[in-house]
């Protein structure tokens, strides 16, 4: 967990996960050090429209998606053409299927 505060409120955010002994760090899917806009400024207007709204939209890809609502849990080993990923987004959870690395169902619950 990253532990911070700003503005006088405490916040927390988990950089990884332990599966048996095997630890995965997702900080650096989370944490930029360059400004995204610049890092990613190839994406449309629209894309940043939605992640400014923190919405995922149909056609988006997983780190766009990530950057709209926070990193999704994949669901199963996600080999294969498609993902399907659960995001917590801040207790509004949304269940999203990736086809080919684009969004193609939005499920919320």
């Amino acid at each position: 967990m990253a532990v911070y505060t700003k503005d006088g409120k405490h916040y927390a955010f988990p950089m990884g996960a332990q599966q048996g002994s095997t630890f995965t760090l997702y900080a650096n899917d989370m944490l930029f050090l360059d400004d995204p806009h610049v890092l990613y400024k190839h994406w449309p207007p629209e894309v940043w429209d939605a992640i400014g709204k923190h919405e995922v939209r149909p056609g988006m890809n997983e780190l766009q998606a990530d950057c709209a609502v926070g990193l999704g849990l994949l669901e199963g080993s996600g080999s294969g053409q498609e993902r399907v990923l659960h995001y917590p987004n801040g207790g509004t959870p949304l269940t999203v299927t990736f086809r080919n690395g684009k969004a193609v169902e939005i499920k919320k619950g």
